[in-house]
């Protein structure tokens, strides 16, 4: 009886170890993509600050009214891109949150089975 109880034991560690893994695996995946996220959305934010920047100092004293209202067109395009840019980064900090909290988990289920 004695075998396969430790038999029994070495599966369940190992099935254990290999969900902690899979978990480690996915939140670090997850972490990039945020990563990823964030720098697109701060790219697209310097972007747009750039832009109108330049627009101000450069243009909107030489450009016809129809060409400032294409301007204000762009920025108005911009801001919907930037937002839908921000939505993905909370959505995937969630994510993140997530895999963290699982990660946790199989570490304290790995933690009581060797204690």
């Amino acid at each position: 009886m004695m075998v396969n109880s430790n038999v029994d034991e070495m599966i369940v560690n190992e099935t254990a170890a290999k969900a902690l893994k899979v978990a480690v695996d996915h939140c670090k995946a997850a972490e990039l993509a945020l990563k990823d996220a964030e720098f697109k959305y701060h790219k697209l934010v310097k972007f747009r600050q750039d832009y109108v920047e330049r627009f101000d100092n450069e243009m909107k004293h030489y450009v016809a009214e129809e060409t400032q209202q294409g301007f204000r067109s762009f920025f108005s395009r911009l801001d919907v891109v930037i937002f839908e840019q921000q939505e993905m980064v909370a959505g995937l900090q969630r994510t993140v949150n997530i895999q963290r909290e699982l990660v946790q988990e199989c570490q304290k289920r790995e933690q009581l089975m060797d204690a």
